[in-house]
């Protein structure tokens, strides 16, 4: 039962290790990260959370590491405001 217990802490701690990477990134964005990357970027991630067992034994657990290549995609160009005035 021990065996299960533990997986289930660590599913735990690893759910609120997200939700904590989440929290921060989401508070630390500004504009320059907001931008959208180029094409051909790589963007990877890997989360890890450290914490003490129920026998007082300091655990760390690492995620795989996660990579994706942004890909072109088609963008238009506006050029003049094509907007007219209407009466009231």
């Amino acid at each position: 039962m021990q065996g299960n217990q533990l997986r289930r802490m660590a599913g735990r701690l690893r759910r609120a290790a997200l939700s904590l990477a989440w929290v921060v990134a989401g508070a630390t964005l500004g504009a320059a990260a907001l931008a959208a990357p180029l094409a051909g970027s790589v963007i990877g991630n890997q989360a890890s959370a450290t914490y003490t067992d129920a026998s007082a034994v300091p655990r760390i657990s690492t995620s795989n590491m996660v990579q994706t290549i942004v890909q072109q995609v088609s963008s238009f160009t506006l050029v003049a405001d094509q907007s007219r005035p209407a009466a009231p």
